[in-house]
């Protein structure tokens, strides 16, 4: 039988924005926008228990 794990990755919203704000100003990436996305990522993290994975490895980055 084979195995499946999922992964996920954690960033908090402040850092994102931080990091966001240090780069070039054509390359940033629009405010609503990242906030969506970090909105939609952490929804799908809740929602991977219930995808039967046989493991889920929750990766914390700073």
């Amino acid at each position: 039988m084979k195995s499946a794990s999922g992964s996920a990755t954690t960033r908090e919203l402040d850092v994102c924005l931080a990091h966001n704000a240090e780069r070039p100003p054509e390359q940033r990436v629009p405010e609503d926008v990242l906030r969506l996305q970090h909105r939609t990522a952490r929804t799908a993290r809740e929602l991977l228990p219930r995808e039967e994975w046989d493991e889920i490895h929750h990766i914390h980055t700073a």
